[in-house]
Parts: C-alpha cells; sequence; structure tokens
C-alpha cells in the first residue's frame, strides 16, 4: 500500500468511525440534492436518468403495494429536474406471459445515441420468494410522443456462472468503441461482452485491485460514462451498524462511492472514493427498515454531476455533485 492511500485510510477511520451521519461527515462535493415527486405515485425508488435533447429521462422502480409486484416507470424531466407529464409503465412480458411484472432496479443509459435499459426481473412464479431466480434483461427504449415502450428483452446471462448463482442483479453497462460492454462485479473488475442476439455474455476481461474502503463490498450502481478520459461511475455497498439516523438501532445502512476505470481494455480501475459520499439529506431518521442510499444513473451538466440515487426503499432523489471536488477526494487503487 502507498504512503498516501494509507494516509487517506487512517483519516477515514477517524472522521466515519461508524458513519453517524453528524455534520462533519458530509461531504463538500454534494452541491444540492432534490427530491423527485410524482403525484399519485408515492412509492418509487432507486431511479436512473440519462440526458435527451430535451431534458432528461428518468426511470424508477415503483411498487404499488411493497414487496410484492414490481414495476419499471419512466417519466420526462425538463432541464429543472421538474417531471414532465404523467409517468408510463414498460411492458417487460412479452405476449403469452402469464407471470405479473417483476421488474426490479433498471438502469438506463444511451447506446448508439438510443435510451436502453438494463434492469432483473423474475419470470418462474407470481408467489416469488428469494429462492426463486433473478435474472439480468436489455431492452432498446422507443419514444414517440405519445407512447414510451420497449423492444423485446433480452436475457442476458454469464456462462460460468448463470447455473450456480441464482441472484443476477447490479451488471453496469459502458459503451467501448460503439460496443455494448457490461461490469459483472467491480472487485475484480469483471468485464462481460454480451452477445446482443443469444443473450450470452462471456468475460473479455478481468482485474483485482486493492481499496481502503470498509463499508462492505462493491455493489453496482449507475451505468460508467467516458468523463474527462476515463469511464465514471457510482456504486453502493452495505453493512450492519448504528447510526443517528437509525436512532441507535443496528440496521443496514447502504453507502454511495466513486470510481475511475481506464478507457481501454483491460478497463483497469484507476481510483475510487475512500469513504461514502454524504449530503446533508442523505441519512435521515424515519420507521424504515433500513437506511440506504441506492445510485442508479448519473448525468454530467457542465462542471456538475447529477446523480440519481433511492433513499430508503421509498423515494427517488437527485444529488448535485461538484466534478472536480469529486474527482479531487478520489484516490488511486492499487492493482493486485
Amino acid at each position: 500500500m502507498n504512503i498516501c492511500v494509507l494516509i487517506f485510510c487512517l483519516l477515514s477511520l477517524y472522521a466515519f468511525p461508524l458513519m453517524e451521519g453528524k455534520q462533519e461527515n458530509l461531504s463538500d462535493m454534494v452541491v444540492a440534492t432534490t427530491q423527485i415527486k410524482i403525484k399519485g405515485y408515492p412509492n418509487i425508488w432507486n431511479p436512473s436518468i440519462v440526458k435527451t435533447k430535451n431534458g432528461f429521462l428518468l426511470t424508477f422502480r415503483y411498487t404499488p403495494v411493497k414487496h410484492e409486484l414490481s414495476y419499471v416507470g419512466i417519466i420526462k424531466l425538463d432541464e429543472s429536474l421538474k417531471p414532465i407529464g404523467k409517468p408510463q409503465f414498460l411492458n417487460t412480458r412479452n405476449p403469452g406471459d402469464k407471470i405479473d411484472s417483476h421488474s426490479e432496479d433498471a438502469r438506463i443509459f444511451s447506446f448508439n445515441g438510443e435510451p436502453y435499459v438494463i434492469y432483473n426481473d423474475s419470470i418462474e412464479t407470481n408467489d416469488l420468494t428469494i429462492r426463486h431466480r433473478r435474472e439480468m434483461y436489455v431492452a432498446k427504449v422507443l419514444l414517440d410522443d405519445q407512447n414510451i415502450r420497449i423492444t423485446r428483452p433480452i436475457k442476458l446471462y454469464h456462462p460460468e456462472k448463470h447455473k450456480h448463482i441464482d441472484t443476477q442483479k447490479n451488471w453496469v453497462p459502458f459503451i467501448w468503441d460503439g460496443v455494448l460492454l457490461l461490469g459483472y462485479s467491480l472487485n475484480p473488475h469483471e468485464v462481460l461482452y454480451p452477445n446482443l442476439s443469444t443473450g450470452e455474455s462471456p468475460v473479455a476481461c478481468r482485474s483485482s485491485f486493492f481499496s481502503p474502503w470498509r463499508w462492505g463490498n462493491w455493489r453496482g450502481g449507475t451505468p460508467a460514462v467516458l468523463v474527462d478520459g476515463e469511464y465514471l461511475a457510482f456504486f453502493h455497498s452495505s453493512m450492519m451498524t448504528r447510526s443517528e439516523a437509525s436512532n441507535g438501532v443496528l440496521m443496514y445502512h447502504y453507502y454511495m462511492g466513486a470510481y475511475t476505470f481506464s478507457a481501454e481494455p483491460p478497463f483497469n480501475v484507476l481510483s475510487a472514493s475512500i469513504a461514502p459520499i454524504v449530503g446533508r439529506d442523505f441519512y435521515t431518521a424515519s420507521d424504515h427498515e433500513k437506511r440506504v442510499i441506492f445510485p442508479g444513473g448519473f448525468v454530467v451538466v457542465g462542471s456538475s454531476i447529477y446523480v440519481a440515487y433511492g433513499k430508503d426503499d421509498c423515494e427517488v432523489w437527485i444529488a448535485i455533485l461538484d466534478k472536480s471536488k469529486l474527482k479531487k477526494s478520489m484516490l488511486p487503487v492499487e492493482e493486485l
């Protein structure tokens, strides 16, 4: 471990003993936060965002009854992040399907100038439990003046791991040289090359690194986007802890960090957050069973980064980050 990583690791231990949500733990890169509310749809969460010519497209998870059916919603936002019109819900079922929607946590991204979504779903039964498989799907989003719909979803699978890992979630899409690639895991950084006809997604490259992050294992968050000559993305992690926001009760806390990786294969991770990104409204007391910050997408707007994130599995928010301060907060990782 180099001396800079060691020093900042020790500082993080001092500054964030249990991520207690105190004012001194706030990240100065977080300029503002705003909640996105859609009238008539209170249970929306885990959003993603992409830039369009006239504003933004925002996807979100909608659960009319918690822990039962789950839908992918989509709505247009104007430049000031205000919803335009009513939301629509993507039909992720094929003609003749008898299983209701269990589509979760869509990420929206741009590929060949068109919006696409990648999400996880289960099509085994309507009486869904954690024992049932969850698979990854990708589809193109079709826009017109009246309706938003998707092409027939393609089921993606990792040929080496599909049979013995039942739950597939949080794959990270990014575009390289006009090709869609997918981050399957973050450390090791395993990148898949999907066949968009068959769905088979073999490993294209793999690399490992050391980071002083100590708030749980990294898991995929946002799509990765080429920013200033390297790919940038946001991840999430989780751990059981107590905090002011949990009123001292031991519960899961989810955290957000950022990482970059090289613009060319083998896409080695280059730098990463050494402590969670925390805004003023991130962790607050409530009667919910978790304290969750779950990043699902971001766009770069001038010198700012708009990060769409879910809060406590029940709300949709956007944080505006200062791009230069974010980059300065990230440290080089060490290759293994």
